[in-house]
């Protein structure tokens, strides 16, 4: 997947030719209009993301992320003022996202790798049994606060797994796992095995893909599985310019 901006753009305007006060003045002007075209194709680019996702995952948009948000905002807030500030837990937009796919595709086997605010944005709305949970970290001190938290607001803390003990002894099928463990060469790493644990039609979403080193390895993976993956810019980017993008694991 391409970034529009990477792309030639006859709508973006020459702007080298100018030199000189006067045309130093124009020069800014025209800068000033370039970016604003840049920052329309971007958008257009990731609206037209999400009508993909749409069309792939039709209950997608029966989904309702103005009600998950409600839900969950509290929650948010008592978590990134009490465990990790907002800039390093996983956005509320991106839990949200994450949990209407599982609505939309019928989920039942989620997997949230890097225990945190998508371990409690799981377990706060999908409390009913019938859905399986595992939340894992690398960091067992990390998981145990993940687990404090949840102990204290009565929330499901079945399933929490340290990584080692998950890729060892985990599950073998999984229908979604939203995928922010540990650093970003330890997600890359990971990836072929979480792939392999990922049922056919399964949705992987990839947490921090605005970092372009990770995304180019998370590009260079895909391209190696069927697969048909999405930029969730539109409804997960935030105030620090992070997104995430869903993966679905095509049948064979």
């Amino acid at each position: 997947m391409t970034s529009a901006l990477r792309q030639p753009q006859p709508d973006l305007i020459s702007i080298a030719p100018f030199r000189g006060p006067f045309h130093r003045k124009r020069r800014n002007r025209l800068m000033r209009a370039n970016e604003r075209g840049a920052f329309r194709l971007a958008q257009a680019k990731a609206s037209g993301e999400w009508g993909r996702l749409l069309a792939a995952v039709p209950g997608l948009a029966d989904t309702d992320a103005s009600l998950l948000t409600g839900r969950l905002q509290r929650l948010y807030a008592a978590y990134t003022s009490q465990v990790s500030e907002a800039m390093m837990a996983a956005s509320l937009s991106a839990c949200v996202t994450a949990l209407q796919l599982v609505k939309a595709t019928g989920a039942k086997r989620v997997a949230d790798l890097g225990s945190g605010f998508s371990s409690v944005a799981f377990r706060a709305l999908l409390a009913d049994p019938a859905f399986q949970l595992w939340s894992v970290d690398d960091d067992a001190f990390w998981l145990a606060r993940t687990g404090s938290f949840l102990s204290k607001r009565s929330l499901r803390q079945d399933g929490l797994m340290v990584w080692q003990d998950f890729a060892s002894h985990g599950p073998e099928t999984l229908d979604l796992i939203f995928h922010d463990l540990g650093d970003m060469v330890t997600r890359r790493n990971v990836l072929p095995l979480l792939w392999q644990k990922l049922a056919p039609g399964g949705v992987l979403v990839l947490d921090d893909m605005h970092k372009p080193v990770y995304r180019k390895a998370v590009q260079t993976f895909l391209a190696t599985v069927r697969c048909d993956s999405f930029s969730l810019q539109q409804k997960t980017g935030d105030q620090w310019g992070r997104y995430d993008w869903a993966v679905i694991k095509l049948t064979v």
